[in-house]
């Protein structure tokens, strides 16, 4: 229901069997249309579905921190931000969604098929101004992070940043931003591992998408297969790619060879700004003996309005 000021924690919710929505969210802990909620230290463990909410336009503001939701059963979503049916998308936007610190666990139970970490969804046209995912734990059967759930409307959010997670790598996507309309995706400082139900796809997807930018994350280990960590397809204006560390990753699994053009394969194509940087991880020796040298990525000269390579010298 509608609220102004709303604080739900340190409960344990068990058993909660619902999810059949009409007007109303169904969860194990649902907050909707409130102004302000913060639900903070709860167990969610063995439900249908896990901790819901739908912000309140314009004035909306959501905190969802050190929450527990586990061993739920099939087709659940631990967390789930939901909005529907703004006047104005322009407006009509709730404030902010921070999700922090919460431990998110669902294994392959029922087939474990559509179990979601977090998944940022909407009904109708929606926006948010912030939506910040930070600190989490997140190790789903299927996809970790989903946004854009819904086909036919997009969640628009002005800045969806996710950082300083752990997020592993199971048998879907454990990042899937589809594609997005979201001005500002900042993806940073991550920790990205597989897991014990790994399945060889692409793990962070994202196409035709402008505004990405992957920065100082690491990502540790790839069992087997052709698929990758990374693919951002046909990348746009405000795209980077930078900082970001591989463990124990064959080359051929750091970038989706799925788009010639994927983020951080080859020379970006878009008009950028200056000072903007794309780094590769696929350094290829070559130049006359005695000179030779690796690309290590690109930098964008505002100047010459053209992308120019970033050398070093092998010395061989």
């Amino acid at each position: 229901a509608s609220h102004n000021h709303a604080t739900i924690s340190n409960n344990k919710v068990q058993g909660q069997t619902c999810n059949v929505e009409a007007t109303l969210l169904k969860g194990a802990i649902v907050a909707q249309t409130g102004r302000e909620v913060n639900i903070v230290g709860n167990k969610v463990w063995n439900c249908q579905q896990g901790i819901h909410i739908e912000p309140r336009l314009n004035i909306g503001r959501a905190v969802i921190d050190h929450n527990e939701v586990k061993k739920m059963t099939v087709g659940c979503s631990c967390i789930r931000v939901v909005g529907s049916f703004p006047n104005n998308v322009a407006t009509s936007m709730s404030d902010s969604v921070m999700i922090t610190n919460n431990d998110l666990y669902l294994d392959n139970t029922g087939g474990g098929v559509s179990n979601i970490g977090i998944r940022l969804d909407a009904t109708n046209i929606y926006g948010c101004r912030t939506v910040h995912i930070t600190g989490n734990k997140i190790d789903c059967y299927y996809y970790g992070i989903q946004l854009n759930t819904n086909t036919t409307h997009d969640a628009q959010i002005v800045t969806l940043k996710i950082s300083d997670n752990t997020l592993i790598a199971n048998a879907s996507s454990c990042l899937n931003l589809d594609t997005s309309v979201t001005p500002h995706i900042d993806i940073s400082s991550n920790t990205f591992r597989t897991g014990v139900y790994f399945v060889d796809t692409d793990h962070i997807v994202a196409t035709t998408s402008s505004n990405v930018s992957l920065r100082n994350n690491l990502f540790v280990n790839w069992p087997s297969g052709t698929h990758a960590w990374v693919r951002v397809s046909t990348p746009g204006g405000g795209c980077q790619f930078r900082g970001n560390q591989f463990q124990g990753v064959p080359v051929a699994n750091m970038i989706s060879t799925a788009d010639a053009l994927d983020l951080g394969r080859t020379a970006p194509t878009w008009v950028g700004a200056q000072g903007d940087i794309v780094e590769t991880p696929l350094q290829i020796e070559q130049g006359a003996a005695t000179s030779k040298y690796v690309i290590n990525g690109y930098w964008y000269d505002a100047t010459a309005a053209a992308w120019k390579q970033m050398r070093t010298l092998t010395g061989n």
